[in-house]
């Protein structure tokens, strides 16, 4: 699931649902398979091909989202350990239930 902020940018949401998911089935043949496919031909999808790249490499990478609870506990954790409200990014201090540093940039 990908969340976008509800001012991005129009040409990003075009670029992004450029491409639709459809069963392609070669003739004489009893099976077919999906495939990502253009809406229409020339349509722009530079930001889908980068998105889908990132996920690629993020999964080779074995790095996972954390779920919304996990972010919570989180949160919470830092606040009863006395870090208050969210740190910015690279900043210390937010770690994971586990004890793990939340932020990529945090972990050396």
């Amino acid at each position: 699931m990908l969340h976008l902020h509800r001012e991005c940018a129009p040409a990003l949401l075009d670029q992004l649902t450029s491409e639709h998911l459809v069963y392609r089935r070669p003739k004489k043949k009893p099976k077919g398979r999906w495939v990502w496919a253009p809406k229409t031909e020339g349509r722009a999808n530079h930001h889908f091909d980068v998105l889908v790249g990132v996920y690629a490499i993020a999964d080779i990478k074995n790095f996972r989202l954390l779920s919304t609870r996990d972010v919570f506990e989180a949160r919470m954790s830092q606040m009863k350990a006395g870090g208050g409200g969210a740190t910015p990014v690279g900043g210390g201090g937010m770690r994971t239930p586990d004890g793990r540093k939340f932020f990529a940039t945090q972990r050396k």
